[in-house]
């Protein structure tokens, strides 16, 4: 895998500086990152798929198949950060 697929694979970019240093800082604010907050994130994100994936069945943009299976699977995920984060 070169530089620039490590890059893309971590979100960040190499305008002004090396690829690396980039790639470097990147992973490490990710780390920071808490199960909490993860946990809040997804919980967001299943809020907004069911609010879009029934707009998207109706304009067949997806098929229902699919969108039950995107939110069991997010569904699975906010299970696993639930179970990491305990009160």
């Amino acid at each position: 895998m070169d530089d620039r697929h490590v890059l893309h694979e971590a979100g960040g970019c190499c305008r002004h500086r090396g690829a690396r240093v980039v790639v470097q800082e990147r992973m490490e604010s990710l780390d920071m990152i808490t199960n909490e907050e993860k946990l809040k994130c997804v919980k967001r994100e299943l809020a907004m798929r069911r609010n879009a994936y029934p707009k998207w069945e109706a304009s067949n943009r997806m098929k229902i198949e699919q969108a039950d299976h995107e939110i069991t699977v997010m569904e699975a995920v906010v299970k696993d950060y639930e179970k990491l984060v305990k009160p």
